[in-house]
């Protein structure tokens, strides 16, 4: 799977800085930038300059290639619809519960 578990935090499009129907161009120009700004030689090697710098690079793997990227925009889009389905299921089993609670209290 091309999602991993910051999926639902971070997409590789926030990564980037871009949005999600943002040109080839500007996709490798914010890469570039993204890349050269979160060097771990550039920032001391911390973790977390090193963790940024992963996730820049893995972003650009799927960008790179217009058949991974389209793979991914579809597990994004597939991710976000089952979130959305999940969320309405739970709010329709919370209005289930409270429903039946208010018919218990009357």
């Amino acid at each position: 799977m091309i999602l991993g578990s910051k999926s639902i935090r971070e997409t590789h499009y926030d990564v980037l800085s871009v949005k999600e129907d943002a040109s080839y161009d500007e996709i490798r120009t914010n890469y570039r930038n993204a890349i050269l700004n979160s060097h771990p030689y550039k920032l001391n090697s911390d973790y977390e300059s090193g963790e940024r710098f992963l996730r820049v690079q893995k972003a650009w793997e799927i960008f790179s290639d217009p058949n991974s990227q389209t793979i991914y925009d579809r597990e994004l889009r597939d991710s976000r619809q089952s979130m959305l389905v999940k969320s309405w299921s739970f709010i329709t089993s919370a209005g289930a519960v409270i429903t039946s609670q208010l018919i218990l209290w009357s």
